[in-house]
């Protein structure tokens, strides 16, 4: 009896696992993102990255990225696109682009905000990050305590430290030189490198002593040494108030670098045409052999060498090729007896997070009933096993782990076409972009971006210079943003036609002045006080958890 009694439960459970309705796959969730476009060798388009289809089947959904050529203005795109008023449901923007910033942007109906206990509950990874560090905290918090905004972290701003100097060390020890230290030792370096045939090739006109591109990258980097951060709200270096560059030590200290610059400009030391040079310019003045002072990159120093190497026959051995990373030079001013601080004026070396440049959640989102799928997303995204596929991409595809559990790169990254940069690893990952939800890993970035030694001393010298003129990222809202970016947008247009007017000899000394009453009168002291305002709540502002 009890054998037949189980035969027939055992036949009745067969019946119900056959009569049981078969469990249905689960719909993937399609989420629109409007986002910059990038080019990538190897791809049509670099949302078919492996990472960004590996994010898609982790997480159950289908991304429809919102297609932007590279060459199209990102900012007309985005501001057409609110305008239309048909918003996709996430949209990655620098938001202080927004008229009144993203508060603005939240009481226009366009972004959604969320609180911290909202965030602890549906993003446990991205609320460890902002409850942890004060940074992080203080700057993407809004004035209710809400957050907006989702942008990528600094593991440690030492990656932001991937800008500095490059001089050609074999032209030195040719003219039996050392390495200049301060400013006027750079000056008689610069002037030993136009006299003195730097390059040896017997023609003692050819060379360039100090190239720079349009962008003035390396004036920037050299106006830290008369206590000046171009074009951005800064610290004081004497009195420790905020204000500008062209408003430090009553306007002296910009008057000192304009015309010094304007003097080695006359003196024939700066390409005269830094004006209009692009990168390619600069490459190829390093591939003519006739560049002897420049602003470089981290990630730089190996193409360099390569190129001097494979175009000038003489430094065919690579050992016949130097170039040579330097520190911040000394502060001109410094009070004599003391030590001077080596400033830079890299402002990122303070920020642990983008928090202007920031992907948001639409009201889009909120009416199609997305916003916890794309909150998951995001956790995903900033969790630990989402950074390593976004900074590594898949094991046993992109990289493996090595005895020591350290990540390394696999060969079919490694010899890809081009060799490990970072454009050929965006086939599989993106280590040296931010720009997403995501935690920057800091190994993953400098297997690609500062590798060789000399990238690796640049970024030693980089980051330890002083930091004292540097503000951390603040958010400006409402008012004070409207305000403060109307004058301001007026401001750093009248300083660069004065100071390159000055420097490249179009205007006299007298501009100098001029451009000081100008300012005064677009009102400058109004938006420094805004600034200093709002930097002074920053500093007050309670850490929100």
């Amino acid at each position: 009896m009890k054998k037949r009694l189980v035969g027939l439960l055992l036949c009745v459970a067969m019946l119900c696992t056959l009569i049981a309705p078969v469990a249905v796959a689960e719909e993937p969730t399609t989420i629109t993102w409007l986002h910059q476009s990038w080019n990538v060798t190897g791809l049509d388009n670099w949302y078919d990255a492996l990472w960004v289809k590996e994010l898609e089947t982790r997480l159950n959904v289908d991304f429809e990225f919102i297609s932007v050529n590279s060459t199209d203005n990102y900012d007309n795109v985005v501001n057409l696109n609110i305008a239309g008023g048909d918003y996709p449901d996430i949209i990655s923007w620098n938001w202080s682009n927004y008229s009144g910033g993203i508060e603005a942007a939240i009481e226009d109906g366009l972004v959604t905000p969320f609180t911290m206990a909202e965030l602890q509950e549906k993003v446990p990874n991205y609320y460890n990050l902002i409850a942890g560090n004060e940074y992080i905290n203080r700057a993407l918090t809004l004035s209710d305590g809400t957050i907006a905004a989702f942008c990528h972290v600094e593991e440690s701003t030492a990656r932001n430290a991937y800008s500095g100097y490059a001089i050609r060390k074999d032209w030195l020890d040719r003219l039996n030189l050392a390495v200049p230290t301060t400013i006027d030792e750079l000056h008689e370096v610069l002037v030993a490198f136009k006299t003195q045939d730097a390059n040896g090739n017997g023609d003692p006109n050819d060379e360039i002593p100090m190239s720079d591109r349009s962008s003035l990258n390396l004036m920037k980097e050299l106006a830290a040494a008369w206590g000046l951060v171009y074009n951005y709200p800064q610290l004081d270096p004497v009195t420790g108030e905020v204000t500008y560059w062209t408003e430090v030590n009553d306007g002296q200290n910009f008057r000192d670098f304009t015309l010094t610059m304007r003097k080695w400009y006359a003196e024939g030391l700066i390409d005269p045409s830094f004006t209009s040079n692009t990168q390619t310019e600069i490459n190829s003045n390093v591939t003519s052999d006739i560049q002897g002072f420049w602003h470089t990159n981290t990630n730089r120093f190996p193409g360099y060498y390569t190129l001097l190497q494979d175009t000038v026959a003489p430094y065919a051995d690579s050992s016949a090729v130097k170039l040579e990373p330097l520190p911040r030079f000394p502060f001109q001013y410094a009070a004599e007896g003391t030590e001077a601080k080596r400033y830079t004026m890299a402002t990122n070396l303070k920020n642990y997070v983008a928090a202007q440049e920031a992907n948001v959640i639409t009201s889009t989102a909120v009416e199609g009933g997305k916003v916890d799928k794309i909150l998951e997303l995001f956790n995903y995204m900033y969790s630990e096993e989402g950074t390593t596929l976004i900074s590594w991409g898949v094991e046993g595809v992109s990289f493996e782990y090595a005895a020591d559990d350290s990540k390394v790169w696999k060969e079919v990254v490694l010899n890809n076409e081009g060799g490990l940069s970072s454009d050929t690893v965006m086939q599989y990952c993106i280590p040296t972009r931010g720009e997403f939800p995501k935690i920057m890993d800091l190994k993953a970035w400098m297997t690609v971006d500062c590798a060789h030694p000399d990238g690796q001393r640049e970024l030693d010298f980089n980051y330890g210079a002083d930091k004292d003129l540097i503000i951390p990222a603040i958010l400006l809202t409402g008012e004070d943003s409207e305000t403060y970016n109307m004058i301001m947008n007026d401001v750093n247009t009248a300083i660069a036609e004065t100071f390159l007017g000055v420097v490249i000899g179009n205007k006299d000394e007298s501009a100098i002045d001029e451009l000081f009453v100008t300012l005064d009168k677009m009102g400058i002291e109004e938006a420094m006080e805004i600034y200093g305002n709002v930097y002074a709540a920053y500093l007050e502002k309670e850490i929100v958890k």
